[in-house]
């Protein structure tokens, strides 16, 4: 069974803690492995794009698309953002 989330927050450092909040609770049934990458994974993403992707200093967000079966080899993490692309 697919399962879709998505989450929104604001596309600087203080929207981290909430996508890794939202990021364990998806992926605590597949261990700590799974869940330490997919961290990893989403905070290279997202500091990338707040870094470079937005040059002025208006509130702008980032959307984070999780998608995964039951297997964890699977996920996927989708940024979605109308920063500068890169």
């Amino acid at each position: 069974m697919k399962e879709e989330n998505s989450f929104i927050t604001s596309a600087n450092l203080d929207g981290l803690p909430f996508l890794y909040e939202k990021i364990e609770k998806m992926t605590e049934q597949y261990g700590e492995a799974v869940i330490a990458k997919a961290k990893l994974l989403l905070e290279e993403a997202f500091v990338n794009i707040v870094s470079y992707a937005y040059e002025d200093e208006e509130q702008n967000v980032v959307r984070l698309e999780l998608n995964f079966n039951s297997d964890p080899d699977k996920l996927e993490l989708r940024f979605v953002d109308k920063g500068k692309p890169f």
